[in-house]
């Protein structure tokens, strides 16, 4: 899953579709486009109050400000939708394991004598006593054979004890 998300992300970042690199031609060309549009004398419309008597706009830089642009960078449009991706990544990733930590927790706080568990080896066992963090679990009953723990051990309970008495 890991291996996936990050792929995904090089080959969103990475792909040549997305991103076409600036090249000195290209800035050459947009600068050629704007110049004869500066170069020539705006024509004034019918009813313009605005223009003296050689009939050029009073304002000849308003033409010109507005077919300028500035350059811009191609991966500035791919920001946004690589931090949503990765956002969504973070989400789908850690969240679920902090909710599966969290059961994790809250079923060995529960853990009680008498309990059947499972521990990591593959051990069925009932515990006889709980500690801070030793579970004391007894492996045979014919023989008494009593085997000590961490709790990070086991895995599961398989079924809880009713009575907590039970001795």
């Amino acid at each position: 899953m890991r291996y996936l998300a990050i792929g995904l992300v090089l080959i969103l970042f990475f792909s040549p579709a997305s991103v076409k690199p600036i090249r000195a031609q290209d800035t050459q060309q947009a600068v050629a486009a704007v110049k004869p549009a500066q170069a020539a004398p705006a024509t004034p419309a019918a009813g313009n109050t605005a223009t003296g008597a050689s009939g050029a706009a009073s304002n000849p830089g308003s033409a010109a400000g507005q077919n300028q642009t500035p350059p811009q960078n191609p991966l500035s449009n791919l920001i946004w939708p690589l931090i949503l991706v990765m956002v969504v990544f973070y989400v789908f990733m850690f969240s679920g394991k902090n909710r599966d930590e969290k059961k994790r927790k809250a079923m060995l706080a529960t853990m009680k004598r008498g309990d059947r568990v499972v521990t990591m080896g593959g051990l069925i066992a009932s515990v006889v006593d709980v500690r801070d963090d030793e579970v004391v679990l007894k492996v045979d009953e014919s023989a008494n054979v009593k085997e000590r723990y961490t709790r990070s051990s086991i895995v599961s309970i398989i079924s809880q004890s009713d009575d907590t008495d039970k001795k």
